[in-house]
């Protein structure tokens, strides 16, 4: 059922804080099939591959939860990571700089937003 999606949220994100990434991934892909058209779940995969290490498959599912709502802080803020894992430090200093207003957020932000200037800076001098 289609309200049944935040409990499937839920239990992924459990899953996902206790590092069982596969799981947490079947759990998110239950979200897309009961509600293709919630980006949470297209997000919550996104951030399990992400954490796995698995930068195709994020950005495959992050591009989808953006589609869906390119305004949604929490997928500009994972594909702003996804970005500078794969070392493109440009976008997500754009990404990151520009209007995402979630207070939870902000710290993760700046620190990214920080290792991508530096990581740049490094390279310009290269």
């Amino acid at each position: 059922m289609k309200e049944d999606w935040q409990r499937w949220n839920d239990y992924g994100i459990g899953l996902l804080l206790q590092g069982d990434l596969k799981a947490a991934q079947a759990a998110f892909e239950k979200i897309t099939e009961v509600d293709p058209q919630n980006p949470d779940g297209w997000l919550n995969i996104g951030r399990a591959a992400l954490q796995e290490g698995d930068l195709p498959r994020a950005r495959t599912v992050l591009d989808k939860a953006l589609a869906l709502n390119p305004s949604l802080a929490r997928t500009n803020f994972f594909y702003g990571s996804l970005l500078k894992s794969a070392g493109d430090y440009d976008q997500p200093r754009r990404i990151f700089g520009s209007s995402l207003r979630s207070i939870r957020m902000i710290a993760s932000r700046s620190t990214i937003l920080g290792a991508c200037c530096f990581y740049r800076g490094n390279m310009l001098r290269r």
